[in-house]
């Protein structure tokens, strides 16, 4: 009887182990197979054109009031505030638009020393 029994309890904590949810299949990714091909990817774009990096925000925010809130944003940043702070006032300032006065500076330190060695040392 108790052979049985444990024989059952076997069987039932193996059964409990599978599962009855069917084998999951990856549905397709929704991107494109291959990277498009048209014209204006052949020639790399206009070439004519500045390099947005040569553009300033005011040329390339066009919009008054989106100037307007670039320039409210950027007298009240508090990392740019820091930022100026930080510097040693005096030390190379640079007039900058948005934050006012920046001072960046530049140092180099070093020591050179002589010591004896031996048994007189």
């Amino acid at each position: 009887m108790r052979n049985s029994f444990l024989a059952l309890i076997t069987v039932a904590c193996l059964a409990s182990c599978t599962t009855l949810e069917p084998a999951y299949e990856r549905p397709p990714a929704p991107i494109p197979s291959r990277f498009p091909d048209g014209a204006a990817y052949k020639d790399g774009g206009n070439t004519n054109s500045t390099p947005a990096s040569q553009i300033g925000w005011r040329d390339f925010l066009v919009d008054p009031r989106l100037q307007r809130l670039v320039e409210i944003a950027l007298r009240n940043n508090r990392d740019l505030r820091v930022a100026a702070l930080k510097r040693a006032p005096g030390a190379g300032a640079v007039p900058h638009p948005a934050l006012g006065l920046v001072s960046v500076s530049c140092g180099v330190r070093g020591r050179i020393g002589r010591a004896r060695a031996g048994k007189d040392a």
